[in-house]
This record gives C-alpha cells, sequence and structure tokens, in this order.
C-alpha cells in the first residue's frame, strides 16, 4: 500500500493511476482518506438486428431524381395558371434568341421552326 498526498497525487497522476494497477493507493486528505482501486471497465455492446426495408426506403429516391422533381413543381406550382402562356412565351423567346446568336456564330441549331404551340 502506498500513502501520497493530495498535492503529490495530483503532481504525479500518472505515476499513481498506473501504480493503482498492481497495488493499493491511498491519497490522504485532511478530512480522511480515500483508496484509488482499479477495475477494468468491460463494456458490452447489445446486438443491433439488421432491420428489414420499411415502406420509406422502399419510397425512396434518389438525390438526381429529387432535384429532377423539385425544377419540374417550381415551374407547375410557382406559376399562376393564368400566367403560364406567359411562362412559355418567355421560353420560346429565349430559344429563338439562343439559336439567333448561334446563327451568328455560324452554329447549325435545330429547335423552334416559328410557328405557334398548340
Amino acid at each position: 500500500m502506498t500513502l501520497v498526498s493530495t498535492k503529490e497525487f495530483n503532481t504525479y497522476q500518472d505515476k499513481y493511476l498506473d501504480l493503482a494497477v498492481n497495488e493499493e493507493v491511498c491519497i490522504q486528505r485532511w478530512n480522511g482518506m480515500y483508496r484509488l482501486m482499479y477495475r477494468p471497465l468491460e463494456i458490452q455492446y447489445p446486438e443491433q438486428p439488421v432491420k428489414e426495408p420499411d415502406d420509406d426506403l422502399r419510397n425512396a429516391i434518389t438525390a438526381e431524381e429529387l432535384i429532377k422533381r423539385i425544377h419540374e413543381d417550381k415551374r407547375r406550382n410557382f406559376v399562376a395558371p393564368d400566367e403560364r402562356h406567359i411562362l412559355r412565351s418567355v421560353e420560346r423567346h429565349l430559344q429563338c434568341r439562343s439559336e439567333h446568336q448561334a446563327k451568328e456564330r455560324g452554329v447549325r441549331t435545330c429547335g423552334y421552326s416559328g410557328t405557334k404551340a398548340g
């Protein structure tokens, strides 16, 4: 058995903790003594059963599919029904503009033919 003061224990904690593995270490304080004992820690983890796929997993989608659906919903839901024709005409205008710019650069494109969409 080794008897140490609190000051000495605080100074050389590693030494006395290692010593407590093989023998009893007592720490003396003004109000009593404390026994330092070593006991190996035994942690047992419960076995986690493998879960079967549930409905959430069966209904899962890929990240690419999610992004595609978000873009579709933005177009469909954030434009009022009476403004959808405006959106279509803007899209046609942008398509014509990009084709016109491509023609100026000498690039052949095939796309909007200039006819009205039904």
